[in-house]
């Protein structure tokens, strides 16, 4: 009995040795898995943070080249320079043109005195235009010359807005007449930007701590910290946020060193500066409780079940199974950070690119799609929502199809490599858009297409552009086909030949083609005129330039045409002649009109001298008969005028 009892005692001694030791372990395992999870979650809420002030920083970039192109527009200049009426509404028109295409909520022009004297607004209750805004740190840096960026509630909007402004410089001159501003919407900003808060909200937050941006808009101008008295005023004066009020959230260091609301609510509080935007801060609240439901409450499963089922282990594995499971999360972690950090370069990447980039599968259904394809399908993400590629671009039921609307899909199955077609697709406000889409295979580890990648380039102005081109040339192209003078162009010099000519030149020179027509206007053999050829060559190499000489020419048949010959040289940015550009009218009948009108004048001058001497000779007879009657002492027979 006693052996028993004491081998009882000893074997109830080592089940407790071995509940003991396995629940130290099981809850040294819980411990640590925990922190390691939560030190994740601060890494990714830092990545987060990090990621989202690059990403505003570049959007704000990207406003910088329209605002310059929008300051050095002449309508502006003209209406700083010289205020009228009409150049007030160029300017106008010019600053409808460019909101219209930035999508922005309102371009406006201010004067040299920060006076709002056009504006894309003017039209409604809140227009700019007549309201000061020399108060504006914007108006003031960039009459410095220097371009700038604020955030800030519209003076007469009362909305939030991203302002961009620049100096209006004229080229004569390297000092600012005016300021050329505009006004992005902060809520599309706050929308692209503040996204990613998973756990949590993400703020953009001003220098006095006051909350511009807010992925919740319960947020929105309250302060991170409670404001003085003084620094209030400060706020107010500025006139950044509106008339206020501005609330404190209630946000407080926790013992812990987190960071809690008034509520007892905790926080993981990460910060990271925005580059373009002295002051200015994203701050990234990870909510406690959301991180510990995500990273930590999987774990509690897993310790419950480590704990059953290595009960009846001997303690001195329960730190084998340790040691195993901080390699395992070790390497867990390892691999989720660089997954996590190719999935964020690869969203980065593709985000990037302008124009819309999908992934489709064999099925036509789409499994990943960038940003630009999001928003021009006004369907959200559609690579989470099972939609078809179809359903996305035409919004139709049934795949592409036939010769005239081939599906790039079925083309990269069947070749299986790269192809090219051309879509008419339905952008998300119904207009029809031009697409020129370029797929490729993805192939598996078997050499099969099991995806393709598609990227649709939006060449809808560039197609308009070419047909508008294409309808100018061909009215050109009658224009000078139908004048009914002649017009060329050639090249001179040893290689002379006229690179073109119209109908009308081919037919006053006689020949069907332009292959007929001889190499040059200068050949003693075309030109039947030495002088007219002399002087053409001479006045084309000193002044670049003939108008109206007439020269005899002589068509392959060996007829005479007279053309009056009207020529300009043309010449490149060294001064090296190019061509030579003509224009050759017939004159033939004219000169034929000419020549039979001296002839007709010659004549008549003949018989006038012949009649006119008759008449003298006539006059000088009679006299002499007079002058004889009178010496024989007779009257004079004749009357003669004086």
């Amino acid at each position: 009995m006693v052996q028993q009892a004491r081998l009882r005692a000893i074997t109830l001694t080592l089940s407790g040795l071995v509940l003991a030791t396995t629940l130290a372990g099981g809850l040294l395992y819980y411990v640590v898995s925990r922190e390691r999870a939560l030190g994740i979650a601060r890494e990714e809420g830092q990545s987060v943070t990090r990621l989202t002030a690059d990403h505003i920083d570049a959007h704000l970039g990207a406003d910088r080249g329209p605002l310059r192109i929008l300051a050095g527009d002449p309508n502006l200049h003209a209406a700083l320079s010289h205020p009228t009426p009409d150049s007030f509404e160029q300017a106008n028109r010019a600053l409808d043109r460019y909101q219209e295409a930035l999508s922005s909520d309102g371009c406006y022009l201010l004067d040299a005195r920060g006076m709002a004297i056009a504006s894309s607004n003017r039209s409604t209750p809140q227009s700019a235009v007549g309201h000061d805004f020399r108060f504006r740190p914007y108006f003031q840096q960039a009459l410095r010359g220097e371009t700038a960026i604020y955030l800030a509630i519209g003076a007469t909007t009362g909305e939030r807005g991203v302002y961009v402004a620049c100096p209006v410089v004229p080229a004569a001159s390297d000092r600012p007449v005016g300021v050329a501003s505009i006004k992005f919407s902060a809520a599309r900003l706050e929308r692209q930007a503040l996204a990613t808060a998973r756990d949590g909200v993400l703020l953009v937050v001003a220098p006095h701590g006051v909350v511009f941006l807010s992925s919740r808009p319960e947020w929105l101008n309250r302060t991170l910290t409670a404001l003085s008295p003084a620094e209030v005023s400060e706020v107010a004066a500025s006139r950044q946020f509106g008339a206020g009020p501005w609330p404190w959230s209630g946000l407080r260091k926790a013992p812990d060193g987190r960071t809690a609301e008034v509520s007892g609510k905790h926080y993981l509080l990460h910060k990271a500066p925005i580059s373009g935007l002295p002051g200015w801060t994203v701050v990234y609240l990870q909510d406690l409780e959301s991180v510990t439901l995500r990273h930590v409450s999987p774990l509690n499963h897993t310790f419950w079940g480590v704990f059953a089922g290595i009960c009846g282990l001997a303690g001195a594995l329960v730190l084998l199974l340790y040691r195993g499971a901080a390699a395992e999360i070790a390497q867990r972690r390892a691999t989720e950070d660089e997954a996590h950090r190719a999935r964020a370069y690869l969203d980065t990447v593709l985000n990037t690119i302008p124009s819309p980039v999908l992934v489709i599968d064999r099925n036509h259904r789409v499994t990943l799609a960038n940003r630009a394809a999001r928003e021009r399908g006004a369907c959200g993400d559609p690579a989470t929502g099972g939609v078809l590629c179809h359903e996305l671009s035409h919004g139709a039921a049934a795949p592409c199809q036939g010769a005239h609307n081939p599906c790039p899909l079925q083309l990269v199955l069947a070749e299986k490599r790269p192809v090219s077609v051309t879509h008419v697709h339905r952008s998300s406000d119904g207009e029809s858009r031009t697409v020129d889409i370029r797929a490729a295979p993805i192939f598996d580890a078997a050499g099969e297409v099991n995806q393709v990648l598609e990227v649709c380039y939006d060449v809808t102005d560039i197609t308009r552009a070419a047909d508008a081109l294409g309808a100018s040339e061909q009215r050109h192209r009658e224009l000078v086909e139908n004048l009914p003078v002649g017009l060329y162009r050639r090249i001179p010099g040893p290689r002379s030949r006229f690179l073109t000519a119209n109908r009308a030149l081919l037919r006053m020179l006689g020949c069907a083609a332009i292959d007929e027509v001889p190499d040059d206007l200068e050949d003693a053999s075309f030109v039947d005129d030495p002088e007219g050829r002399r002087l053409l060559s001479e006045r084309l190499r000193r002044d670049g330039q003939v108008t109206g000489l007439e020269l005899r020419l002589r068509r392959p048949d060996g007829s005479v045409l007279w053309a009056a010959v009207t020529a300009k040289v043309v010449r490149d940015a060294s001064g090296q002649i190019t061509h030579v550009d003509g224009l050759l009218e017939d004159i033939t009948e004219r000169k034929r009109a000419q020549e039979e009108l001296a002839r007709k004048i010659e004549e008549l001058e003949a018989f006038n001298r012949i009649t006119v001497g008759r008449e003298l000779r006539m006059i000088e007879l009679k006299a002499e008969i007079n002058g004889l009657l009178g010496a024989a002492g007779q009257p004079p027979r004749y009357e003669l005028a004086d």
